[in-house]
């Protein structure tokens, strides 16, 4: 099974327990994996993670390979656009979680699993059926689309991070 990550996975590991300053097998271990076929992540989550001005900005621009973020292909683009036909129908979501999540990556990160069999990599977790918010793992269960964490993935790929 291959896994696309989604942004927060990255910003959440920036931020938090995986930080460049004492972590680096983590960000080395991305590399390692989609070495292997085994990680990937989209052209629009790079774009959202070069937004920053910030070490994570400069590694997804110069560190990992720019093979790691997929382009989108013309049956990504068509599967998007029912994604995003699909959120707009529900009538439980607001017009403004409606306009955020189908401004980011997550509606085309949702087609890409579609298009090549990925499970999604976020700390996103299901929502309540009548919340107003849009969430990545609501959508995705939608489309027989899988989601997972991180420790997860790590768990089954059998990382292992030690000094």
């Amino acid at each position: 099974m291959a896994y696309l990550l989604d942004s927060n996975t990255f910003i959440q590991a920036k931020n938090f327990f995986y930080r460049f300053s004492f972590c680096p097998g983590f960000w080395d271990w991305l590399s390692i994996e989609h070495s292997n076929g085994n990680l990937f992540s989209i052209e629009k989550v790079r774009d959202e993670l070069t937004a920053g001005n910030d070490d994570l900005a400069l590694w997804a621009t110069t560190t990992i390979a720019r093979s790691f973020f997929l382009k989108p292909t013309p049956s990504v683009v068509t599967t998007q656009s029912v994604v995003a036909r699909w959120v707009n129908s529900q009538s439980v979501y607001s017009q403004p979680n409606i306009y955020s999540f189908l401004s980011k990556a997550d509606p085309w990160l949702i087609a890409q699993a579609m298009e090549g069999n990925f499970e999604i990599v976020t700390f996103e977790t299901l929502v309540p059926p009548n919340s107003t918010v849009v969430k990545i793992p609501n959508v995705a269960v939608n489309f027989q689309v899988q989601t997972i964490s991180i420790y997860d993935v790590m768990d089954r790929i059998g990382a292992v991070l030690r000094l």
